[in-house]
């Protein structure tokens, strides 16, 4: 190799872009052109000969000279044709032309990075002229064929070309009228029944391109090795083999429009090691030198392969965002840490189950009569997640991949939901002072499972079973956009919890201290550390389960291997946070465990010395006072407000048969 090569350093000291090695050479083409231009020799033998002598590597300088011969030759064939004595002469020459032309195209695209030293807009021109004259060699051979076909393989393309009466296609089935790529099986082009039109002879001329794809994905690796793309996300990269066709002498349009060429693209780097999204089926564009998705439309996709629908031809393939991916290592690593981790978040939310089912109906552990229902609740949605996870870790059947994802969406959002709830029924504690509506335990249930089912029922109707991906993980599918149907709701109910704290700080801050009850034992605001203890528990549970999808999405966005390790890890080991903020941390169900597991006999509240309260205060009816002795059956207004719950007081009192009625108190 000659030449001399640039490279652009940018004025952060880092280079820009690749270096530009145009001016770099490993071969003479000046002699074979001198060649065609003086020899007696066809062009279709001259450059076969070309190919056969050429055992030293193409350089990047080199491609602009090999397509200078390739067009010498063209105007070489035409005189060839010319001089021909009859119809079987020009069609071998025109035979030997086109394997000459492809032959020099596959030396040209045997080494695709050495295309990547010219700058992207010369490389893509020159994409374009490779392209053009490989077509127009199969077009001219396709028209001098009698109902046969040829085929030219070599490693890095193929060409097909045939010429048959257009009742020959009309009586083939759909299968012969189907296209196959020769080395990526899954790769097809139907032609619609009628597509010759009112022809007599139809020709079809067929490309399949191996490694084209390679020369316009500067950054990506030819063959997926899952560590050139790692943690990195690459964006519109053409990730299909490239195949297109022409039938006669034009590129064809479809006529009627409503039959389509129908292409199925096999990926290169799979859907079921990397994650792709936004994928768009494109024809290259050989005027702008640049893919158009102008006539294409994408039809479906799944783990394989991407289906197209095309109102013409020329050369086609899909593009689409590659984003980063997860080495070997790391996949390990976290599949050891989702297993480790969940298998102690369930031990530790089975336990909380267990807790709470065994105090739930103790009215003095809580400061409302929902709130251990809510933490059990919550405890079991999360333990039916970790369950899930656990259980199809390592699911390799679509359909169950498929369930898997759905249950894990529910139980999700069922979790946050109930989050919601949480933060619900603790503005309900500490902001609403007085009755003004009530919410019953079936109002809070319809949120926490409701509310899930509805979004879960949209997201399946509405993507038609294609919102939740099998590979590489049993999850929602990201490229359609269904995984906002968990995202969304997500950061409604942490920007609704995030309000509710806002609002529930301010209630404590603003109520003077005079105002709370104290313990009769001590100064210590029994009322305002109550409080408190809400507000920093809704504020620990919507951070453990908020930061663990922030750090979630962030690692969609980012794709890192530290984000996926760390998001793995919170995810995994939720039901641990929940033990110790729900259960280990709260004194009271730590006492009422320890009576229980000890079997001692319940404790009165008010046995320590604390006297059960009298309530005080203006019924709303008059301007009196009154003083009633709270019945023991009736328990003080679950927000410790000074009000009492008057209708509780007077259902039992009648129950008693203590009808007394203190002057001016009204039920």
């Amino acid at each position: 190799m000659r030449g001399n090569a640039s490279w652009t350093c940018g004025g952060d000291g880092e280079w820009i872009g690749l270096p530009d090695m145009s001016a770099c050479k490993s071969i003479d083409a000046s002699a074979w052109i001198d060649e065609l231009d003086k020899s007696n020799a066809t062009a279709g033998a001259i450059l076969q000969e070309f190919t056969d002598n050429s055992t030293t590597t193409l350089a990047a300088g080199d491609v602009s000279e090999v397509l200078n011969l390739l067009d010498v030759a063209a105007k070489r064939h035409v005189r060839d044709i010319q001089n021909a004595s009859d119809s079987e002469q020009s069609t071998e020459l025109s035979l030997n032309y086109t394997k000459g032309i492809t032959s020099t195209a596959n030396y040209m695209l045997q080494e695709p990075k050495v295309w990547h030293g010219i700058p992207n807009s010369d490389r893509r021109e020159s994409v374009s002229t490779l392209q053009a004259i490989v077509r127009e060699a199969g077009i001219e051979s396709a028209q001098q064929l009698k109902n046969d076909s040829q085929l030219f393989t070599f490693d890095a393309l193929s060409v097909k070309i045939e010429q048959h009466p257009s009742s020959y296609y009309d009586a083939v089935s759909e299968e012969g009228r189907t296209l196959r790529h020769p080395k990526f099986e899954d790769a097809t082009l139907k032609l619609p029944k009628g597509f010759q039109g009112e022809q007599e002879i139809a020709s079809v001329t067929f490309m399949a391109f191996n490694n084209l794809h390679c020369v316009l994905n500067e950054k990506l690796p030819c063959v997926p090795d899952g560590k050139e793309v790692l943690g990195r996300t690459f964006q519109q990269q053409t990730n299909s083999p490239i195949m297109g066709a022409a039938v006669s002498n034009t590129s064809w349009q479809a006529s009627p429009p409503d039959k389509p060429v129908v292409v199925t693209f096999p990926y290169i780097y799979g859907a079921n090691v990397y994650n792709l999204t936004n994928l768009t089926c494109v024809f290259w564009d050989e005027e702008e030198n640049d893919w158009s998705t102008e006539g294409c439309d994408l039809v479906t996709k799944d783990q394989k392969v991407v289906v197209c629908e095309c109102d013409h031809l020329t050369n086609l393939a899909v593009i689409m965002d590659l984003n980063g991916v997860l080495s070997e290592e790391v996949l390990v690593i976290t599949g050891w840490i989702t297993v480790i981790g969940c298998s102690i978040s369930i031990v530790c939310l089975t336990i909380c189950v267990i807790v709470f089912e065994l105090v739930k109906h103790i009215g003095n552990l809580s400061s409302s009569k929902y709130t251990i229902d809510i933490h059990l609740n919550l405890c079991w949605c999360l333990l039916i997640v970790e369950i899930t996870m656990l259980a199809g870790l390592d699911s390799q059947d679509p359909t169950g991949c498929q369930c898997t994802a759905v249950l894990l969406h529910y139980f999700f959002l069922a979790t946050f939901c109930w989050c919601a709830v949480e933060g619900c029924n603790m503005y309900l504690l500490l902001v609403s002072v007085f009755h003004t509506f009530t919410v019953s335990r079936r109002h809070y249930y319809l949120i926490g499972y409701g509310l899930p089912l509805i979004l879960v029922c949209i997201t399946a109707a509405s993507t038609s079973g294609y919102g939740y991906r099998t590979q590489p993980f049993c999850w929602l599918e990201s490229s359609n956009g269904a995984v906002w149907a968990f995202g969304v709701p997500l950061i409604l109910i942490l920007l609704m919890n995030s309000v509710i704290l806002g609002l529930g700080l301010k209630a404590i801050i603003a109520r003077p201290m005079k105002d709370y009850r104290t313990d009769s034992e001590s100064s210590r605001p029994r009322d305002f550390t109550s409080r408190k203890s809400i507000v920093l528990l809704t504020l620990k549970l919507v951070t453990i389960l908020g930061l663990t999808w922030v750090l979630g999405f962030s690692y969609l966005i980012a794709q890192t291997e530290a984000l996926a390790i760390v998001f793995t890890t919170f995810n995994s080991l939720q039901g641990v946070f929940l033990l110790v903020f729900l259960v280990l941390t709260n004194d009271k169900i730590r006492k009422e465990m320890r009576r229980i597991i000890l079997r001692l006999p319940p404790t009165d509240p008010y046995s320590s010395g604390n006297q059960r309260p009298t309530g005080t205060g203006s019924t709303g009816l008059d301007s009196g006072t009154f003083a009633v002795q709270i019945p023991q059956g009736v328990r003080i207004n679950p927000r410790r407000s000074n009000e009492l719950d008057y209708a509780a007081c007077k259902s039992q009192l009648e129950l008693e048969d203590l009808g007394r009625r203190r002057t001016g108190s009204r039920f």
